[in-house]
């Protein structure tokens, strides 16, 4: 069956099926599954292409979903960790001597941190889809309270919740705003042509998204803990370069490459030779002012 924006609650609720199922059949991880998504969120944006429609024109249930697998279709460690916490799950219930095929397993995208429904022989586990890169010990924890009713083995679940790295994925997979499929297309293209140019195709893409903010000050920004790049809408302006745009974008790239640096206790990101790697791009002090000038420029008449 092929899946549209129309059916894409459908289409979420089956992929979890299918990781679940190979989950519990200790399946090496399942390259049809992937395929698959790709696939049909290529044929999702091909439809909101061919309505003129923008992502963020539908409900905010499907948004969410759309964004999700975005995500996941963007690279393997992102599929790769979805696909784990399905494994921990199953390794968890295993321990407690729990028969896995029992359990229906599903990564909501509400405000639910956890809820067990369905039947005593037929359980129904639905858990917050920012929670799936906890390690295998809050899953355990969180097992352990549904299978002996403690109380005190919930709470590893909650405090994980709490943790930078739930946050930030709520921030990755909820909080940032809906994106133009063009303009992602163009984000993409630029990628790759920068990637050819300054990294001989070396680099995999992370995920890379207009910020919700028109920030002049803050023009890009890399997150390391889940690999994505956001831009500020400001470089969308009409009078912005396409030199200005694609700059940042390889200023964000270099972080990619160079990394967090430790020294004296202290993170450095942009080191000597970050710096004269970004000297390679062509004419840079010259975008370099214009960047700086941004505001000023998008002002004139």
């Amino acid at each position: 069956m092929s899946y549209s924006i129309n059916n894409i609650n459908r289409y979420w609720e089956e992929i979890n099926k299918l990781l679940w199922n190979s989950a519990t059949r200790d399946d090496e991880q399942d390259h049809i599954v992937k395929n698959s998504i790709k696939r049909n969120v290529d044929s999702i944006l091909r439809d909101i292409k061919i309505q003129r429609s923008s992502i963020e024109s539908f409900k905010i249930p499907s948004q969410r979903i759309l964004k999700a697998l975005l995500c996941l279709n963007e690279n393997d460690s992102n599929f790769n960790a979805f696909y784990l916490a399905f494994s921990h799950i199953n390794r968890a219930l295993k321990h407690f001597e729990e028969a896995p095929m029992r359990y229906n397993v599903t990564f909501c995208l509400n405000k639910t941190l956890w809820k067990k429904e369905g039947t005593k022989h037929h359980p129904q586990l639905s858990l917050n889809f920012a929670a799936h890169r906890a390690p295998y010990e809050v899953w355990e924890k969180l097992v352990e309270h549904l299978v002996t009713g403690r109380p005190k083995a919930a709470r590893a679940f909650e405090e994980y919740s709490k943790t930078p790295e739930f946050l930030a994925l709520l921030e990755v997979y909820r909080s940032l705003p809906p994106q133009n499929p063009q303009e992602q297309d163009l984000l993409n293209e630029l990628f790759d042509e920068i990637n050819a140019e300054f990294f001989q195709k070396k680099l995999q893409k992370p995920r890379i998204v207009w910020a919700q903010r028109h920030a002049y000050r803050q023009l890009g920004r890399y997150n390391f803990s889940h690999d994505y790049i956001s831009l500020s809408p400001v470089l969308k302006h009409p009078k912005t370069p396409r030199a200005a745009l694609k700059f940042v974008l390889f200023h964000e790239m270099l972080h990619i490459v160079h990394g967090i640096k430790k020294q004296n206790g202290r993170a450095h990101t942009h080191t000597p030779q970050f710096k004269r790697d970004e000297a390679r791009f062509p004419n840079h002090r010259e975008i370099e002012n214009i960047l700086s000038r941004l505001s000023e420029i998008h002002s004139e008449p």
